[in-house]
């Protein structure tokens, strides 16, 4: 439990193109996961935009998520 929580932390505290570049390497979905965290709301935004319903705008943000697995 103690490396789970280390390694979250050192996550949380690389750039953007470190994860990537981490992802990239191993395919580990905490990485991924991390980078949904920080532009989750960006999606959402975007979907809320175009679609103009809240529902319909999490469902796509959802599916876009589950595809990139």
């Amino acid at each position: 439990m103690r490396i789970l929580l280390s390694f979250r932390k050192k996550i949380k505290s690389l750039e953007d193109e470190q994860l990537i570049l981490l992802f990239s390497r191993g395919k580990d979905n905490k990485i991924i996961d991390e980078i949904y965290y920080r532009y989750n709301h960006l999606v959402l935004g975007t979907c809320m935009k175009y679609l103009k319903n809240k529902m319909d705008a999490e469902d796509l943000t959802l599916e876009f998520q589950s595809k990139t697995y």
